[in-house]
C-alpha cells in the first residue's frame, strides 16, 4: 500500500507522443555562413629550418558556432622518393595550442599532440573513428600489432601514407574547451586568435625507422641526417594552407542590438567552459627494487574537475630518444627496424612490459593515489589495473552508462594506452563542484612501481589538470577566471 499511495501522488505529464505543440523556433536566427578563415604572414610552416607558428583570427559581426571549428591543412611530404608515415592524428604535429582574445589568453594547452592524442583514445571507438576519417583516414594500432608479434604485409597500412612529393588535406577539432562548450561566441565583442605552435622536432609526429646497427636502445634523433640512416621512410615535411574552418551564424538587428545594449551597459557576457593544464614531471630512479616517490604540483585554479596521469620512457635525461623492445617493430617486407610509437602516441604501461609483447604481470602492479591538502583521492591507495580502470571510466562519466563507454579495450589499456584519471568533482551533475586549489593547496601524486626491473621503469610522468574557467566578455575586451 505505501507503494500505490506514493505512486498515486506522482504529478502527470504530458508525454511527448501525445504532445502536438510544435518545438520553439528561432525566427532571429537570419544566416548561416559555413567560412574559412587564414592565417596571417607566411602560408608555409616547418618544424626544421622554417616558421613554426601558425596565426589565424577569428573576427567579423556574427556569432561563431564553436562545435564546428575545425583546423585543416595540407600535409606536404618533401621526400620525393620516399613515403612518408604519420604516428598518430593531425594533432600530433603541434607542441601548443594557444586561444587569445587581444591581449588575454583564454587556453594554453602544452605538450598539445600528447594531450589531444590522450583524449582522443579515451572516446568511444565509433566516435574515434569519424575523427580518423577527417584525418589521414587510418589509425596505427600498434597493441594489436604486437599481439600477432610481428608486422606483416595484410596489415601494413598503404592508404594513409604520404606517398612520394605528394600531400594530403586533412582537419581537426582543436581539444580546446571553449571550442567544447555550447554557447555562441560574439565575435564582434571576442575576435580569437588561434596559434598553433609545430613540434620541437620534425620527426616527433611520424614513423620512424631505427637504423639496424643501433645496438639497442637510445640514439639522437636530431643527428640523423635526412638521407642517410633513416631508411624506407620520409622524416621531412611541411605544412602548407593552413585554415579554420568554422558556421558563422547572424541575428536580426533587434536582437543584436540588445546584445550591443548589455555589453555597452558595462555588464558581461558570461561562458563557462572547462581548459586542460598538462606539466611534465622527470621520475626517480627508484631503489630496493622497485620505483616510487612523491610528485608535487602547485596549480592554483578554483574549480579541478580532474587530473589524468600518464607515463612515458621514450627520452632519456638528455633528451635522446629511447627505442625500447616492444616499441619497434620488424617490417617483414625489409627486415627494417620500425618505430611506431612515441612519446606523443605511447602511454605506457611498465607493469606489462615483460619482453615487450603485452603480457599481464601481476606481480607488477601500479600503486597510485592523488591527494590534495590533506584530502586524498581514493581514500585508500590504486593497487590494480582494475581499479585503475574503474576510476578512469569513473573520470570520464561512463562508468554507469550503458550507451557511452571509452575506445580502448585492456589489452591497450596494459600495454600502451595506460591512463590513470582521477575525478575531483564533488557532483558531475552540478557545475562548479571541483576542489579549489586557490589557497596554496599542493597537489601530491604518490606512485609506486613494483617491477624490480629497473629497465622496464617509466622516466616520465605528464600530468593533466581539468578545471573549470570562466569567460566574460566586455565592450573593452574579456577577462578570464580560473
Amino acid at each position: 500500500m505505501a507503494l500505490e499511495t506514493t505512486m498515486n501522488s506522482v504529478e502527470d505529464k504530458l508525454i511527448d507522443g501525445l504532445s502536438y505543440q510544435l518545438e520553439p523556433g528561432a525566427k532571429y536566427i537570419t544566416n548561416k555562413r559555413s567560412v574559412k578563415f587564414y592565417p596571417q604572414g607566411s602560408n608555409i610552416y616547418k618544424s626544421r629550418g622554417g616558421t613554426k607558428m601558425i596565426k589565424i583570427m577569428l573576427n567579423g559581426d556574427e556569432f561563431l558556432d564553436p562545435n564546428s571549428v575545425r583546423v585543416s591543412f595540407d600535409l606536404k611530404n618533401e621526400d620525393t622518393q620516399l613515403g612518408l608515415l604519420n604516428v598518430g592524428g593531425p594533432w600530433t604535429f603541434f607542441r601548443r595550442l594557444t586561444i587569445k582574445c587581444g591581449g588575454t589568453t583564454i587556453e594554453d594547452i602544452d605538450y598539445y599532440g600528447r594531450t589531444h592524442e590522450m583524449f582522443h583514445k579515451l572516446l568511444p571507438k565509433d566516435v574515434r573513428k569519424n575523427e580518423v576519417d577527417e584525418g589521414f583516414g587510418f589509425e596505427l594500432n600498434l597493441s594489436q600489432w604486437q599481439r600477432d608479434n610481428n608486422w606483416t604485409a595484410e596489415n601494413k597500412p598503404a592508404g594513409g601514407s604520404v606517398r612520394l612529393n605528394n600531400y594530403r588535406t586533412v582537419s581537426f577539432k582543436p581539444l580546446a574547451g571553449l571550442f567544447n562548450q555550447p554557447k555562441m561566441i560574439p565575435l564582434q565583442f571576442c575576435p580569437l586568435t588561434i596559434e598553433l605552435e609545430l613540434t620541437d622536432n620534425a620527426v616527433d609526429a611520424l614513423v620512424e625507422t631505427v637504423p639496424k646497427s643501433d645496438p639497442g636502445h637510445t640514439y639522437d634523433a636530431n643527428s640523423l641526417s635526412e638521407e642517410s640512416a633513416v631508411g624506407a621512410l620520409s622524416q621531412v615535411w611541411r605544412i602548407e594552407n593552413p585554415v579554420v574552418l568554422c558556421d558563422l551564424v547572424s541575428i536580426d538587428n533587434q536582437l543584436m542590438n540588445e546584445y550591443s545594449n548589455v555589453v555597452l551597459s558595462g555588464r558581461n557576457l558570461p561562458i563557462s567552459y572547462s581548459t586542460l593544464i598538462t606539466q611534465l614531471q622527470s621520475l626517480s630512479s627508484g631503489n630496493n627494487g622497485s620505483q616510487s616517490g612523491l610528485i608535487n604540483v602547485t596549480r592554483a585554479v578554483s574549480r579541478l574537475q580532474s587530473a589524468f596521469v600518464t607515463f612515458s620512457r621514450s627520452t632519456d635525461a638528455n633528451g635522446n630518444r629511447i627505442i625500447y623492445e616492444g616499441r619497434k617493430v620488424t617490417d617483414v617486407n625489409t627486415s627494417e627496424n620500425k618505430l611506431y610509437s612515441n612519446d606523443l602516441t605511447e602511454f605506457y604501461g611498465p607493469h606489462t612490459y615483460n619482453g615487450g609483447q603485452g603480457h599481464f604481470d601481476p606481480s607488477t602492479e601500479l600503486e597510485f593515489q592523488l591527494q590534495i591538502g590533506s584530502k586524498k583521492f581514493p581514500e585508500s591507495e590504486i593497487k590494480s589495473t582494475s581499479e585503475a580502470f574503474y576510476n578512469l571510466r569513473k573520470t570520464m562519466g561512463v562508468h554507469a552508462s550503458s550507451n557511452h563507454s571509452m575506445g580502448i579495450d585492456m589489452h591497450e589499456y596494459l600495454f600502451d594506452n595506460f591512463i590513470v584519471g582521477i575525478d575531483t568533482e564533488k557532483s558531475m551533475q552540478a557545475s562548479g563542484t571541483g576542489e579549489n586549489l586557490k589557497s596554496g593547496q599542493l597537489i601530491s601524486l604518490k606512485y609506486k612501481f613494483t617491477d624490480s626491473t629497473a629497465a622496464h621503469w617509466p622516466k616520465q610522468m605528464y600530468i593533466t589538470l581539468h578545471s573549470q574557467q570562466l569567460l566574460e566578455i566586455g565592450a573593452t575586451g574579456v577577462q578570464v577566471y580560473d
